[in-house]
């Protein structure tokens, strides 16, 4: 028997406002409108990453109560538009995100 995700620990675990979730995920737990009924998750941004890429697809998921509705393969400079624009959160050098100390991007360096 599959183990159920426990999204409210995955989600105060995380350094963003966030939580990506797999738009055909089956289970309860998963669900967008489980996920906004649960105080430990109900503020989060909710992120479906599915293989459905249809605009009826889009509006499904968004009407479920995602915030943002990610095509597999992903495309990561998307994701990581999302991150900045919901924690003020910008990528360093190699890939690694960090939140800058006054709450806004660092200057990027040419």
């Amino acid at each position: 028997m599959p183990t159920r995700p426990d999204f409210a620990a995955l989600f105060a675990a995380s350094p963003y406002p966030c939580l990506p979730i797999d738009a055909g995920f089956t289970l309860l737990a998963a669900n967008p409108a489980y996920l906004r009924a649960q105080p430990a998750t109900a503020g989060a941004v909710l992120i479906a990453v599915t293989g459905y890429g249809l605009e009826g697809d889009r509006q499904r998921t968004l009407a479920a109560g995602s915030g943002h509705h990610l095509v597999k393969p992903l495309d990561t400079r998307q994701l990581f538009r999302i991150l900045e624009q919901v924690s003020g959160a910008t990528p360093r050098p190699g890939g690694a995100w960090h939140r800058s100390r006054c709450g806004r991007p660092p200057s990027r360096r040419a």
